[in-house]
């Protein structure tokens, strides 16, 4: 187990923050390509087996393999308009803040043609929404401070009640006892994150936060927690104390144009046209101004997301072929499509390095952009991203094609079965530590 918590660590520290948006997503139609096409390669693939001692790091390499493509295809596919040329794409308007870290905002791409793409807002923060938190009473962490017995409360999110119940056996000391509690509540997906808190005497208390903020019309509280009337259960709470609100949650204040709005959550859409996110208070009187870029900063801020997400794959190429833990499958394939496009590409402004990566000439990118015959360029430029497209597929399915291994027996070609109940290679990696 140690093994795959040590992946699984790796993943969620240094994945776990991304982002989720609507390119996640897929139609079932997708899905049904995705998995046959995991099929297809499984059918063919040979036997092989990594050296015990290489584990570690082919795994992390596979995960970054697995993590750069899907950051690549999002990337792509946020540079892509269903129904146009492909390089439309990179006309797209780009929302801009005038105080990113007090409002971010990006662009709805989805709107009504009707819609003025000149508006703009003036945005003054007064207060941010906020989750509500509870915390515990601090208690000595090595010692017990409740009797062995089972202990029950209960925890109200405003939708739906549950019960939930915990025993403390002799040799618990009262970090095993809050620890207990908070895997109950992270791994029953109530609507809240639990962690233990530490003060400067080194004593310990649960401290309980709602994932959402703000409260809905009527509602007093986000969660609330109560033991169960029996002794027991009430001394044990009154020992810890989870069930005491810390802090209550609060909705967001602002002034839109000057007129006072409120909203439960920190994310909404203006005018259907900016999803917007607050992070911070305006000094009074001085509002952020959201818009939109000018036309050739907007083509030039989605060429650069698309040079950085080529530029991520390279890196972790690179990384690993260093360290010898790639075949240079990965660097090889990015390297042909630069030197296909490269010509190009460098022509635009958009230039290679020795390092195979790419950075932009922002001021032969502009002239590019505002030249007779900038469309040539932009359908050079489709076609690059169509390229880059293909790529990410290819890695994603199949991240283990990438790594260093040992092939012990290549299957009879085309005389074989598909085994749609066998796992991919990638998934099995995650699972089983003697892949």
């Amino acid at each position: 187990m140690a093994a795959i918590d040590t992946i699984y660590n790796y993943y969620l520290s240094t994945y776990g923050h991304s982002n989720v948006n609507r390119y996640d997503t897929h139609k079932k139609s997708e899905l049904r390509t995705i998995y046959n096409n995991i099929v297809k390669i499984n059918k063919e693939s040979p036997l092989y087996k990594i050296q015990e001692s290489e584990r570690g790091e082919t795994q992390q390499f596979a995960i970054d393999v697995k993590e750069s493509a899907r950051h690549l295809a999002k990337t792509t596919a946020s540079l892509s308009s269903p129904g146009s040329p492909s390089y439309n794409a990179f006309k797209k308007k780009v929302a801009a803040s005038s105080d990113e870290d007090i409002v971010s905002v990006s662009y709805v791409d989805s709107i009504d043609e009707a819609t003025d793409l000149n508006k703009s807002f003036e945005l003054e923060v007064q207060k941010i929404a906020t989750p509500q938190v509870n915390l515990g009473q601090y208690v000595p962490r090595d010692t017990r401070s409740v009797e062995p017995a089972r202990y029950t409360f209960e925890y109200d999110n405003n939708e739906t009640s549950y019960e939930f119940q915990y025993t403390v056996f002799e040799d618990d000391t009262n970090e095993d006892v809050l620890k207990k509690v908070e895997r109950l509540l992270n791994t029953a997906y109530v609507g809240v994150n639990a962690s233990i808190a530490t003060n400067d005497n080194q004593e310990i208390a649960l401290q309980i936060t709602s994932n959402d903020t703000g409260l809905g019309e009527n509602q007093l509280f986000r969660f609330q927690i109560q033991p169960e009337s029996d002794r027991p259960s009430l001394t044990a709470m009154k020992v810890y104390g989870f069930d005491r609100n810390y802090s209550e949650a609060s909705n967001s204040s602002f002034l839109l144009n000057g007129t006072q709005r409120s909203s439960q959550s920190n994310n909404f859409t203006i005018g259907k046209i900016f999803e917007v996110e607050l992070k911070g208070v305006n000094p009074e009187g001085s509002p952020s101004t959201i818009g939109f870029k000018n036309d050739i900063d907007a083509i030039t801020e989605n060429i650069q997301q698309l040079t950085d997400a080529f530029n991520r794959v390279v890196n972790i190429a690179h990384k690993y072929d260093d360290a010898k833990k790639g075949t240079g499958k990965l660097s090889h394939e990015m390297n042909s499509i630069l030197t296909h496009y490269g010509n190009n590409l460098e022509s635009m402004g958009i230039m290679p390095t020795d390092s195979g990566t790419l950075r932009i000439d922002k001021a032969l990118l502009s002239d590019t952009i505002t030249a007779s015959d900038s469309e040539l360029n932009f359908q050079v430029l489709g076609e690059f991203k169509n390229s880059l497209v293909a790529k990410a597929n290819k890695m994603s399915l199949n991240p283990i094609d990438y790594v260093h291994k040992t092939v012990v027996a290549y299957k009879n070609p085309g005389r074989n079965f598909n085994a749609p109940y066998a796992s991919s290679m990638y998934a099995g990696m995650m699972l089983d530590q003697h892949c």
